[in-house]
Parts: structure tokens; C-alpha cells; sequence
């Protein structure tokens, strides 16, 4: 790992930090800097280092969280435990739904178990594990990143981390596919190797709540949000619906669902809000035409064979079960 703080704070393309001395060679005072974040135009981050505040409070929980585990250990450089847990899903670009770490999550094969220091979180969590790369930084694999992930927290929060490392290791499976000269040196996580990556890692304490995470996560499951409100459904009580549902249109490509109930022949929608501000979603459209675009996808597959009921939500109503219910219950989603 580097020695200097700034190498490790400037090797991530997401969220940027900034440290007194990268501040002060683009000609600020101290002073200044202080008046910065008094005013509310730096967010302080650790001792020394700062994020602007638009940056901050418009990036993701897990960038705003990978972000801390860069500040954090760019003071303690020296540090070469593996981040872990939620820290290394963090890194791993992977979703965080739930409460997010105010602590930095470390794997140390030398505590006595669970321990903190300011700041830090340690995890004994078993047998050493495989450790990457990222941004400088050394980082447990994907696969006991999840696994770690499943056996710690919530059931929510797992299936979200879970159903999002599970969709990119086959995405990124099926473009290496396409390219003969592509490495394939890792193999696509699934549930069996994910079973075995628990087992190998020896933990104890919740790993059947690990394994329930597991069995239940899909690769199918195009977001956070769909996980969220798929997890969401199952603690629910209702039934589990098909994922990716295509449905064919005149004359158009066909469209896909998020979710479909056969038996009652009920679509359901997660509506995030990046496909109205985000430019991978827009796609240089303007948000009002995305929304007209929808609008007539939706009476398309409203009018469509076999298809008898038609529900939608936001995040607001995927982070509260009583309201999630109420809009299931509605709609007619059946429960198990």
C-alpha cells in the first residue's frame, strides 16, 4: 500500500477526495480551508481530509462510504488488514441498502475476535481470506466480500449486495465470451460457489442466514432497488415473482418487466429515479421525453395478452414494508 496519503485518495475515478496539502499547493490557506467547511462548502471527512459538498451529498451511500475507507486508511496508510464487510462491498462498487458503516471494516486474523479502534472495525470472521486490489487499497474477493456481507447483516442488505456481485460476475462473464482474447480467470460466482466460499471461510455465527441470503439471490435482479423491493416482498409473505418477464410488441423491440405474478397476470415495476437524471439512462434524452417514453410502455404492456393488472413504486415505498404492502395488497399480488 502507499505511504502518501494523496496517492491513495486520488486512485478512485468515483467519488474525489482532498487532503490539506493537495488544497494548499492549489493555493489555499488554511484559513480558507477552514472557512470552507465552516460555510459548508467542504464536508470533512477524516482529519485533513475534505469532499466539496455538492460531490458528497450527491453521491451513492456506498461512494460516500468507500470514500471514508479511502480518507480513513489514507491516515493510516500502514495499515495492510484486508477491508472487509460492508467496506469492501463498498470498494467493490457494490450496493448499500440499509445502515451505512460510520466505521471502516477490517479482516484481522490476529484478534481475538470482533474488536475497534477509533474509526476502525475488526473482523476475525474465520480462515484468511483472497484479497484484490483496489485503488490501492487491499480488499477481500468478491466472492468472501459477499459472504461476509450475508453472514453479518441483514437480510436486505445481503440480498442487495448478493444479487448485484451475481449480475456483474455473469455480465462480465458474457462480454469476455465475446472476446477470445479476454482473461477468464475467475470463475462466474453462483450459488454453489458462494455455498462453498461460506464453508471454506469457516464462519460460524450466522451462517444460515448467509445461506438463506444465498438461495434466495438472483442475478436477474436489474438494481438495488428491485433486490430491495424482492426481499421486501418475501419478508412480506407474498409471492416471489418471475424476474425479466418479455413481453412482445408490435412493430417494437420487446420490453421487459421487473417482475410478473403469471398467476394473477400482474406486472410490477421499481421506478428509480436514475432513469430520469442519470445520463446512462437517458441516453442524451431529455427527462420529459423518458417520462412520455414510459408512459406508453406501460399502456403497451397494460394491453397486453395475459397481462390483467399493472403496479408501480419509488425507493420510498421499497424502504418502508407497511407501504410496500399496502401497494402489493392493492394491486392484488397474491401471497404465499
Amino acid at each position: 500500500m502507499s505511504s502518501d496519503p494523496d496517492d491513495v485518495l486520488e486512485r478512485s475515478d468515483e467519488l474525489k477526495l482532498l487532503s490539506t496539502a493537495h488544497l494548499m499547493r492549489g493555493g489555499a490557506t488554511k484559513r480558507q480551508i477552514q472557512r470552507g467547511v465552516q460555510e459548508g462548502a467542504l464536508i470533512r471527512i477524516r482529519r485533513g481530509i475534505f469532499a466539496p459538498r455538492t460531490a458528497w451529498e450527491s453521491a451513492r451511500p456506498e461512494d460516500r462510504h468507500a470514500a471514508l475507507v479511502r480518507a480513513t486508511l489514507a491516515i493510516a496508510s500502514r495499515d495492510d488488514r484486508p477491508v472487509s464487510h460492508l467496506s469492501a462491498a463498498a470498494l467493490h462498487g457494490l450496493p448499500i441498502v440499509g445502515r451505512v458503516p460510520a466505521e471502516v471494516h477490517l479482516w484481522d486474523g490476529t484478534a481475538g475476535g470482533g474488536s475497534s479502534a477509533p474509526g476502525l472495525r475488526t473482523h476475525r470472521g474465520g480462515t484468511r481470506p483472497d484479497t484484490v486490489e483496489i485503488d490501492g487499497l487491499v480488499v477481500t474477493s468478491l466472492a468472501r466480500t459477499v459472504v461476509d456481507v450475508a453472514s453479518t447483516e441483514p437480510f436486505v442488505t445481503a440480498v442487495c449486495v448478493l444479487d448485484a456481485a451475481l449480475r456483474r460476475s455473469s455480465d462480465e462473464a458474457g462480454d469476455e465470451s465475446e472476446d477470445e482474447s479476454a482473461p477468464n480467470d475467475e470463475a462466474v460466482l453462483n450459488g454453489s460457489l458462494l455455498a462453498g466460499e461460506l464453508a471454506r471461510a469457516g464462519i460460524r455465527r450466522g451462517q444460515a442466514a448467509a445461506m438463506r441470503a444465498i438461495e434466495f439471490a438472483d442475478p436477474r435482479s436489474g438494481s438495488a432497488g428491485e433486490s430491495l423491493s424482492r426481499a421486501g416482498m418475501y419478508q412480506l409473505g407474498f409471492e416471489v415473482p418471475e424476474l425479466q418477464v418479455r413481453f412482445e410488441r408490435r412493430g417494437r423491440a420487446p420490453a421487459e418487466v421487473d417482475y410478473f405474478w403469471r398467476s394473477k397476470g400482474i406486472i410490477g415495476e421499481f421506478d428509480g429515479v436514475q432513469k430520469y437524471v442519470r445520463e446512462e439512462f437517458l441516453r442524451g434524452r431529455d427527462p420529459a421525453d423518458v417520462v412520455v417514453e414510459e408512459k406508453l410502455r406501460e399502456d403497451e404492456l397494460r394491453n397486453a395478452p395475459g397481462v390483467r393488472g399493472f403496479v408501480r413504486w419509488d425507493w420510498t415505498v421499497a424502504r418502508s414494508p407497511r407501504r410496500l404492502a399496502a401497494v402489493l395488497g392493492a394491486a392484488g399480488v397474491p401471497r404465499v
